[in-house]
């Protein structure tokens, strides 16, 4: 079972992960928004990381809820992202 702090380390890993990506490899830049939401995937997967699961929701398939928790992952490594740009 993942809480809170799960998801927010792997989104922290997914923005800077993303972030480096896009630095190195230009090519990328205009594709990061899926570059994260697929590592955030992935991590979800690798991990066991369930969103549905942490909050007691029971699905059928595990790789959905995998899939829809590095979704919300992702968009939270953009909220990182963004207040690291307002702040810094």
């Amino acid at each position: 079972m993942a809480g809170f702090m799960t998801f927010l380390v792997l989104a922290f890993l997914v923005e800077v992960v993303t972030n480096l990506g896009k630095n190195y490899v230009k090519v990328l830049k205009p594709y990061t928004p899926w570059v994260a939401g697929v590592l955030g995937i992935l991590l979800c997967i690798f991990t066991e990381a369930s969103l549905f699961d942490a909050n007691g929701i029971s699905a059928a398939w595990a790789y959905a809820d995998y899939g829809a928790s590095g979704i919300i992952v992702a968009r939270l490594a953009g909220i990182i992202n963004d207040l690291s740009k307002k702040l810094g």
